[in-house]
Order: C-alpha cells, then structure tokens, then sequence
C-alpha cells in the first residue's frame, strides 16, 4: 500500500457488512479496518452492505431457509442495493442488526472515511477541488458525484442565460 501511493496511485477499497452470521462485533471490526486504512492512506474506503446473489452458496441457502426467494422484486433491489448511500431501508438478511442499523454504519462510516482522509492528508482537499472544477479525472467517488453536481449546475445557468437571451430578443 505504502508503495502504491509512493508510485502516485489511487487506492479503493470495498468492505462489505451485514453478513447472515455476522454480529456487531464482526461490523465494528470492520469499520475499524477501514479506519485504519483510510488513516494509513487510501483514497477511498467504502462498505456495502451484503446481498445475496443467486447461484451463490448463501443465496440457497437462504432460499431453502425461506428468507430470501428468487422474484422479479429481488432482482430489481439488487440493482439499487449499494447505489443509493441515503437509503435507510436496504435489502438485508442480518438477523441481529436491521436494514436501518446496517445502512446507519453504512453511511456514518463514509462520512468518518472522508472526514479522516482530509484531515490525515491536508493536500486532498486541494485535489478534490482540482478534481471538482477542471475536466480532470476524478480519484474518488465523492469527487465524482461532486463534479456532476457542479457541470449540472453550471449547465442550468448557461441554460438560463440563453433562455435570457431569447427572451430578449422576442421582446425586441
């Protein structure tokens, strides 16, 4: 890792919570981990929360267990599962911890994964802007979404001004 971003590279990483056997304990082990990699480093850290998928031995086992069963539903929530960070009610098959309590870590993770970075590494702050408002690429996904924000906007102005302009000239 050490090397990696000696050479200039940029690091992700995925966890994934909420397992079937998995308790708080194992969740918490977990999002240490990821703190002490976003502290050691890498750009971007980020946990999922577990989906079984079919064809998986999990996923049939939690089928002829009743708890999961194969349905145009199921597939459409595999979709959208880790997509949407916001979404407090996720697909889960954790009996000991929820789909709020799940996505709760989840997202508080994220925020403490960027919180650490900017403050351990100063300098990110500064490439996150580079990033933000030049067509550079993007390191991270906050990075990105962030962008898509700022060109949404910057599309909408410029689109207001011309919609300006043509109201101009109509009425002249």
């Amino acid at each position: 890792m050490i090397e990696a971003k000696r050479q200039g590279l940029t690091l992700r990483t995925n966890m994934i919570i909420g397992f079937p056997h998995e308790t708080r304990k194992h969740v918490f082990e977990t999002i240490r981990y990821g703190l002490y990699l976003a502290a050691r480093g890498v750009d971007e850290v980020t946990i999922n929360i577990f989906s079984p998928y079919p064809g998986t031995e999990i996923f049939n086992a939690l089928v002829e267990d009743g708890k999961v069963s194969l349905s145009d539903e199921y597939f459409l929530s595999l979709t959208s599962l880790n997509s949407d960070y916001t979404s407090l009610n996720p697909l889960t098959v954790n009996p000991v911890m929820g789909p709020r309590e799940l996505a709760t870590y989840r997202l508080g993770f994220m925020l403490l994964n960027y919180i650490v970075g900017y403050i351990l590494r100063p300098g990110r702050i500064v490439r996150t802007l580079r990033n933000i408002f030049t067509e550079r690429g993007t390191a991270t996904v906050l990075e990105h979404r962030l962008r898509d924000v700022v060109q949404r906007r910057r599309r909408g102005s410029a689109d207001e001004q011309n919609d300006d302009k043509a109201a101009e000239r109509e009425a002249a």
